[in-house]
């Protein structure tokens, strides 16, 4: 097959998308600066029968491989670009078998006229490609390169830990026009293979306010993961020299010690970790962590109390290695903490600490305490901790945190509630949901309370709570807002009348399942509940319309499927295994 027989088609990206498990209207109704705060918490309703589909399986053309190395080695840049381009996102997608790819792409590389934007996604193909045998034409184009093209090569030859570029990283040192791009890549490449020649250089540059701090900086991180004993005066001396560059001379000699240990090493660094500069305390403190969490303890306040989060978060992960009830109690109030990374931290190690007995008291106790206060993260966090434990005494409080300001805190607690299954508390989430519901119903609005609404519908069903089977199905039509409250709604039902066939139901939910002509088709999360809820209730009178649309097409057409073999015991047809061809490459084949 010639050049001029394939087509030139539009690359179209793949694209991945996740389930949102927080409604989208929740987010929309916070406040501001707040959106990335709401917790992702589980839908049973998802899992509760688990539905699969048709597996799909993708296959590429045969001829793309020839069809693109003869691309590679058309005079057109651009026609070179793509083909490069092409075997990358090929070969991440699964595409392999490219044992003559790697030798041609190398040597359109190495051609001393190519174009450098060729030279570039060249390099990248054979990174992509994992070829390390290509590691020497890698170095050389590192070398005579853009500094863009060496900021690609070189860390891959660092991951590869490829020896030889040594003697290339020990001459930019002492380059005196060299980039500090290409200066910072050399000093980290020489620490990742560990050459101690490097390290009286290195301390030259750390040392020197010639060299800017960012450089500076750098020189003296490889210096401490080459050398990790010996620089204590060094360190010293350059952290009490203000003469130029005082804080990046600081935070130079914080860097020199940060594989350091020994008694003095020791006491540089503890009195380091309580330095007003926090970037200066956070080394320090990592370090003294990495040692011994105890050597924290003596400005353990200080630390929690720091307006950077590394440095709490350092504090908090020392309290976490030493969990005796004092540093637990120390540990909770960090469930507040406005970093998201650092209360979950806390809450995690909570949850670790409460599998040991002697302190599972202890930490329901501090959940209790945090439900029970006005700071609006931690109870948020209390929440996830009250299901984690099954702390069914803190349901009360959950309650009432149903009517909090914040979407963070109310979907949390309907998330919790519904884990803890206290059948005392239904009436007053019952209650909840139908003022939620009153206040939902007019088009054109933001539904905030969607989230916590599917959260309470599912626990409803879950707990087989009939008085909620009137509003459970106002939710069934179209005209309820919500679409997650409405999928959990006839989820719910199902439960509600699982092997209980109600006639009046079942023709609803036949409606929502067979929705599919009108503009818009009814939702495909409602419709595979309705198919799931036709089989709880065992709806004999609907098998042929589940039959019409039984298939592994997709949830709802599977959700068929399972709703058949619930009905009649009939056994559920092996899964089926599709093929797609991978098609919208630069250039590929005609198809026959």
């Amino acid at each position: 097959m010639r050049f001029r027989d394939f087509r030139i088609v539009g690359l179209r990206r793949a694209r991945e998308y996740a389930l949102l498990v927080v409604s989208l209207n929740a987010i929309a109704a916070m406040p501001a600066g707040a959106a990335d705060e709401l917790p992702q918490l589980d839908v049973a309703m998802y899992d509760d029968p688990k539905i699969e589909t048709t597996l799909i399986t993708h296959f590429f053309p045969p001829e793309l491989r020839s069809l693109w190395l003869e691309a590679l080695s058309r005079p057109e840049a651009d026609l070179k670009r793509q083909a490069c381009d092409a075997i990358v996102q090929a070969h991440e997608a699964g595409m392999s078998g490219w044992p003559d790819a790697a030798e041609r792409i190398a040597g359109e590389m190495a051609r001393p006229d190519q174009h450098p934007v060729v030279r570039h996604t060249a390099a990248r193909a054979l990174i992509a490609l994992g070829a390390r045998q290509r590691a020497p034409a890698l170095l050389e184009q590192s070398k005579t390169g853009s500094i863009e093209l060496a900021q690609l090569i070189d860390p891959v030859l660092m991951q590869w830990e490829y020896e030889p570029a040594r003697e290339l990283w020990l001459a930019r040192l002492d380059e005196p026009d060299v980039s500090p791009r290409l200066l910072i890549l050399a000093m980290q490449g020489l620490e990742v293979l560990q050459i101690g020649e490097a390290a009286d250089r290195l301390l030259e540059i750390a040392k020197s306010p010639q060299a800017g701090p960012s450089v500076r900086i750098e020189a003296a991180k490889a210096l401490g993961g080459i050398r990790t004993s010996g620089l204590e005066s060094e360190a010293r001396a350059l952290f009490n020299d203000r003469s130029q560059q005082p804080l990046a001379n600081r935070l130079a000699a914080a860097w020199m010690l940060a594989e350091h240990d020994g008694d003095e090493a020791r006491t540089i660094l503890s009195e380091w970790s309580v330095h007003r500069e926090p970037t200066i305390a956070a080394v320090a403190l990592r370090r003294l962590l990495q040692i011994d969490p105890e050597l924290l303890m003596p400005a353990i306040e200080q630390t929690l109390s720091s307006t950077d989060n590394n440095v709490r978060e350092l504090g908090a992960r020392a309290l976490a290695a030493l969990p005796s009830e004092l540093n637990l109690r120390r540990l909770a109030p960090l469930l507040d903490d406005p970093q998201p990374a650092v209360r979950q931290f806390v809450r995690q190690a909570l949850t670790d600490a409460a599998s040991n007995t002697d302190r599972n008291g202890l930490v329901r106790e501090l959940c209790m305490e945090s439900l029970a206060g006005d700071a609006w993260r931690a109870q948020e966090q209390a929440a996830i901790l009250a299901a984690e434990l099954d702390q069914k005494p803190g349901a009360d409080r959950l309650v009432e945190l149903l009517d909090s300001e914040r979407p963070e805190v109310y979907i949390t607690s309907a998330w919790a509630l519904r884990k803890l299954a206290v059948a005392a508390t239904l009436p007053a989430m019952y209650s909840k949901a139908q003022r939620l519901a009153g206040q939902i119903g007019q088009p054109g609005r933001l539904y905030p309370g969607d989230a916590q609404l599917c959260q309470l519908f599912q626990a409803f069903g879950q707990m087989k709570y009939k008085e909620a089977d009137p509003l459970l199905q106002r939710y069934i039509s179209r005209g309820a807002r919500g679409i997650e409250s409405r999928t959990a709604a006839v989820w719910a039902l199902g439960l509600l009348y699982e092997d209980n066939l109600d006639g009046d139901l079942a023709r609803k939910f036949y409606e929502r399942l067979t929705d599919t002509d009108s503009v818009p088709p009814e939702d495909s999360r409602v419709r595979r509940m309705a198919a799931i809820g036709l089989g709880r209730m065992k709806a004999e009178p609907y098998l042929g319309a589940l039959r019409s649309y039984a298939s592994w097409r997709d949830t709802p057409e599977a959700a068929c499927l399972w709703a058949l073999h619930r009905i009649t015991g009939e056994p559920m047809p092996e899964r089926e295994v599709g093929e797609q061809r991978v098609t919208g490459w630069f250039v590929e084949p005609i198809p026959n």
